[in-house]
């Protein structure tokens, strides 16, 4: 059995390596004179809301897990207790039932496979008129995945030439509504 560790050295290198292939991606797409939009969307207590039951079947039929492996999941999110304690006292212990250890090596990549259902939704192509219809289908999803999505925290970056309709935008996105 091969084990692989990553150091939260190369784990940041990574993100910062993919933060700028997106910037490059986007103003190369501003030399061509096309508009980027970047959508970053702010999920509330979003590990603490995994349903163990989604997840497992995301894990079953979208990344095609089965067998033991999937048994082990199984095993790794059940009979989880949380418990508080302040000084020397110390709550009852109640079972988790939602959400994935954060902390955890696992913890962002389980998160991440339960996001997947999100490539049913999005594609590239979006046109910008399309764009709230887009996020209206993401609320839902999400919704139905118990996760819901943080309006205020939201944020939304228009990138273009100054040629282009980015200075005099028309448009709006309807977050809520």
């Amino acid at each position: 059995m091969v084990s692989v560790r990553i150091s939260s050295q190369v784990l940041d290198r990574i993100i910062v390596l993919r933060l700028f292939l997106l910037e490059l991606q986007m103003l190369l797409s501003s030399d061509r004179g096309c508009m980027s939009l970047l959508l970053l969307l702010d999920l509330s207590a979003a590990f603490d809301t995994v349903d163990h039951n989604i997840l497992l079947n995301r894990l079953e039929n979208y990344v095609v897990i089965s067998g033991s492996a999937l048994a082990w999941f199984k095993l790794y999110l059940s009979d989880r207790h949380q418990f508080v304690a302040v000084n020397k006292e110390v709550s009852y212990q109640s079972q988790v039932q939602y959400g994935v250890p954060q902390g955890s090596v696992l913890g962002p990549l389980l998160f991440t496979l339960y996001m997947l259902s999100l490539g049913d939704i999005i594609s590239e192509t979006y046109q910008f008129e399309k764009l709230t219809d887009c996020i209206v289908e993401i609320k839902k999803n999400w919704m139905s995945n118990f996760l819901l999505l943080n309006s205020e925290k939201t944020e939304v970056l228009i990138i273009g030439p100054k040629t282009s309709a980015c200075n005099n935008l028309k448009h709006c996105l309807i977050l809520d509504g």
